[in-house]
């Protein structure tokens, strides 16, 4: 059903990649980005149910992006999401189990039940946070300038 058929002659690094190759890692691209959606749908049916008191903003038709993304990084990169933070966060490497229970305000939360869907973080993946939109911007320009010091 997927799979690529074509030629790469090279990948980024210069040395040659099999159509094999390039197959798992579609496949591994679509694995991640039917986690993320599978996740979205299973919160936003909670959601519904009054099962979880935050606020959530969905992530639903927006895999893709973060997926690709991440897959680019390096693990020691840092990542900050905005509002609609949760496929970030899994995709930068985030616990599934960390994200639920800070959804549900629970202590194990990535940020220990008090940040709920819009204020996600976790150093330990180096997602340096999200934020809500109004203060985007600043928290950007500001983040990669404290790290100067």
């Amino acid at each position: 059903m997927f799979g690529f058929k074509g030629k790469f002659p090279c990948s980024t690094l210069g040395d040659s990649i099999s159509n094999n190759r390039i197959n798992l890692m579609l496949l591994d691209t679509y694995k991640k980005m039917f986690l993320l959606r599978t996740t979205e749908e299973q919160i936003a049916a909670y959601y519904l149910k009054n099962k979880i008191l935050s606020l959530v903003h969905f992530y639903i038709g927006q895999e893709a992006i973060a997926v690709g993304v991440c897959d680019a990084l390096h693990k020691d990169d840092r990542v900050m999401g905005n509002h609609r933070s949760h496929g970030h966060y899994l995709a930068k490497g985030g616990d599934l189990k960390k994200m639920v229970c800070e959804l549900f305000g629970k202590e194990y939360g990535s940020s220990h039940g008090k940040g709920g869907s819009m204020h996600m973080i976790d150093t330990s993946v180096n997602f340096i946070g999200s934020t809500p939109i109004l203060s985007s911007v600043s928290n950007r320009f500001g983040s990669p300038r404290s790290t100067l010091n």
